[in-house]
């Protein structure tokens, strides 16, 4: 769960929420600008939506991308496309259901990374959905564990890490105790 500095002050009602599955969703007959374009139709100023999808395209490492279909894209700029374009939606809140688990072990690293740098440059709520442990610490603020199935309650527990971070963050004494914690949460979860 990453969480912005800014105070979301608005009622459920005006709280926009977007969501991504581990299926990126992406129009597989639309160009990558074109699904940037798809994201942002809400804006009314043709020059303002443009711009808006200019400005995230360079932040999102896309420019180059732009005429290709998704077919044409790795799994890391499949998912870079399918963020952007959910972040051109202008969500408040995003919901992230397992977006790396279908990535190799470098590429998801790499998506991890990337994802801190964007979470930080464009300060929005995420709730990461991931069975990683070691994901959901590198990426987090705090972590919500399903103590018990069917789920009634969340224990929220805090990461002692500060942001920004780097992976290096994760042989801190703290990190690694915490996630031996959160592991035999998780296997109490188990029935053998």
């Amino acid at each position: 769960l990453f969480d912005s500095d800014k105070h979301i002050d608005l009622s459920p009602q005006q709280r926009r929420t977007g969501l991504m599955f581990l299926n990126y969703a992406l129009f597989p007959n639309m160009t990558v600008l074109q699904n940037l374009r798809a994201g942002a139709r809400r804006e009314r100023d043709d020059k303002a939506r443009e711009r808006r999808i200019a400005d995230i395209m360079d932040s999102f490492g896309l420019r180059e991308l732009a005429a290709h279909y998704p077919r044409q894209l790795s799994g890391g700029q499949q998912q870079r496309t399918a963020l952007a374009r959910l972040l051109l939606s202008g969500p408040d809140i995003l919901l992230l259901d397992e977006p790396f688990s279908a990535l190799d072990f470098l590429t998801r690293i790499s998506m991890q990374e990337w994802l801190l740098d964007q979470w930080q440059r464009h300060k929005r709520t995420i709730l990461f959905i991931t069975h990683d442990v070691e994901e959901a610490l590198f990426l987090s603020s705090s972590v919500l564990v399903v103590e018990r199935t069917p789920i009634r309650e969340l224990a929220e527990i805090p990461v002692p890490a500060s942001f920004p971070r780097d992976r290096s963050c994760l042989k801190l004494p703290e990190m690694v105790e915490l996630k031996e914690h959160l592991i035999d949460l998780l296997r109490k979860q188990v029935t053998p």
